[in-house]
């Protein structure tokens, strides 16, 4: 009987092995190409090799991207240059590690007049680098001058 428990207990952990082994190659590096759209985040044909999926990471080297619903948990998200803005309350960037360099810049849409915030810059990770030159800037980008829920008529 001891020969078939440690036969098997050897099988069932060289099974988990192999799939701890697959799903570490599995992941890839997502580069933007902005060739579908030019703009969405959601738009596949402006990633190369494919959008970007769990466990991913992720490379903008420029341009000016929409992200307009939450990213999956990606590995990592470097950003070189380019825009990345925000919209909706609940779009969150979620990688492990983000980094921004060469002015690329986290920002939201231009301001507007109704009484509720509906935008915002929301990152999840474990670690964050900004060199210098990047920056998360939502200045004047918040309520129009004269509108917002403390204004009466």
């Amino acid at each position: 009987m001891k020969p078939i428990t440690t036969s098997l207990f050897c099988h069932l952990l060289l099974v988990q092995l192999s799939l701890s082994i697959l799903s570490t190659y599995a992941s890839q590096t997502c580069i933007w190409s902005g060739l579908g759209d030019g703009v969405s985040w959601h738009d596949a044909a402006n990633w190369s090799p494919a959008p970007p999926a769990t466990g991913d990471s992720v490379t903008i080297d420029a341009g000016t991207l929409l992200l307009s619903a939450s990213t999956p948990q990606l590995n990592a998200f470097t950003m070189s240059g380019g825009t990345l803005t925000f919209t909706n309350w609940t779009t969150t960037l979620q990688a492990s590690i983000i980094t921004l360099s060469g002015n690329a810049l986290f920002t939201l849409p231009a301001p507007f007049s109704d009484t509720d915030m509906s935008n915002r810059v929301s990152i999840v990770c474990d670690s964050l680098h900004i060199d210098s030159t990047s920056k998360i800037d939502v200045s004047g980008q918040g309520f129009l001058a004269l509108s917002g829920p403390a204004i009466t008529a």
